[in-house]
């Protein structure tokens, strides 16, 4: 192979847009302009970027609270209007509406409503999956479990 056709073949695509893009001299040799071939191979594709996993949380409890996100909206407009910082006085905190006692049993501390939305969201991800179904909410659970999330 000669030297001309080797360095041709290391031409990196972001090299070879660039010197299709910038005008040369009159004259000067310029690489080809990419085939629709080679543009597809040069196209970088956007993945999903996961949110951060928040403090306190770990990441396969955070990856299961995006699994249950749509049932879990549901549950928090229901149970709360969506107001994590619920305390209406009834016992029930947060906007999953948790006593102290289930929270207390999911190994948390504090109340339900002063701690962040995303240990919350986590808290009540646990919940059902310890139980299995949305259950402990009541008729906002019957809503969730019809969500396909």
């Amino acid at each position: 192979m000669s030297a001309g056709r080797l360095l041709g073949a290391a031409v990196t695509s972001a090299s070879l847009v660039a010197s299709v893009c910038l005008a040369a001299p009159a004259g000067a040799v310029t690489a080809p302009a990419p085939t629709h071939a080679m543009a597809a191979a040069s196209t970088v594709h956007a993945l999903p970027v996961p949110a951060a996993v928040p403090t306190g949380v770990s990441p396969a409890l955070a990856a299961r609270v995006h699994t249950l996100s749509g049932a879990l909206r549901v549950i928090r407009l229901c149970e709360a209007s969506g107001n994590y910082r619920a305390n209406t006085g009834n016992g029930y905190y947060g906007a999953y509406q948790f006593s102290a006692a289930t929270w207390r049993r999911l190994g948390l501390r504090g109340l339900p409503h002063q701690a962040r939305p995303a240990v919350q969201d986590a808290a009540a991800a646990k919940l059902h999956d310890r139980r299995g179904s949305w259950a402990d909410w009541g008729s906002c659970g019957a809503r969730a479990s019809r969500v396909h999330t």
